[in-house]
């Protein structure tokens, strides 16, 4: 456990800070996981209408 602790420390450490001449070097585009939030929900409804009428059957 502490092996992964450690190993998951350094993982975040490393990384590209970009350009030294850049203003802000990490300031990253942020990805966009607002946009299909719906589409995620309806899936998710839509999953858990199918397990309910699935255990229903079982029954």
């Amino acid at each position: 456990m502490i092996l992964a602790l450690l190993m998951s420390s350094a993982s975040f450490a490393q990384g590209d800070f970009g350009d030294p001449s850049d203003v802000d070097p990490l300031d990253t585009p942020v990805a966009p996981i607002g946009d299909y939030i719906w589409v995620v929900a309806v899936i998710g409804i839509m999953y858990v209408f199918y397990k309910l009428n699935n255990r229903k059957k079982l029954a």
